[in-house]
């Protein structure tokens, strides 16, 4: 089995656990959001943290192609899951520590190493992506314009089936 299927399968074993036990407030998780929008339970925005903590932190073995590594694993500054599953993820600035991934071909596997941990996630519908609290920052970085990322999409790209 992939260490991917390892990850999914502990990721699912978790979502099991957590929704038999009322859900904890993590500390270190930041659930603020627009008061207009309600915010998802802890634990889709604690499991969506620690996935992408470890894909910030490099590869778990050698041979992936990635841009992350233990340069970049402290590069998270919040996480942020509304009630739809619409999540915001914020990153320090990302340019100084990877500057060629905003290359065509570096950001598309940054994009893809970054979709793939945050779709990981059940619950997770979409997904901003910002630096330093922008997303205009982050997606320019890229050569896009600021965008939301949706799960049916990113599935589609990747030619999955749909659910």
């Amino acid at each position: 089995m992939s260490i991917d299927g390892v990850k999914l399968i502990l990721v699912i074993a978790f979502w099991a656990v957590a929704c038999d036990a009322p859900p904890a407030r993590d500390p270190d998780v930041d659930t603020e959001v627009a008061p207009d929008t309600a915010v998802a339970t802890p634990t889709i925005s604690s499991a969506l943290r620690a996935a992408l903590e470890r894909r910030l932190s490099g590869p778990a073995s050698g041979g992936d192609t990635t841009w992350f590594s233990q340069a970049t694993a402290k590069s998270l500054r919040s996480v942020d899951v509304d009630s739809g599953g619409n999540a915001i993820v914020d990153f320090h600035d990302l340019r100084p520590l990877i500057p060629n991934a905003s290359s065509s071909a570096g950001s598309q596997i940054l994009l893809d190493d970054l979709n793939e941990a945050v779709f990981e996630i059940p619950g997770v519908a979409s997904v901003e992506y910002r630096m330093d609290g922008s997303c205009d920052l982050f997606w320019e970085w890229l050569q896009y314009g600021c965008e939301r990322v949706h799960r049916a999409d990113y599935r589609r790209q990747r030619g999955e089936a749909m659910e």
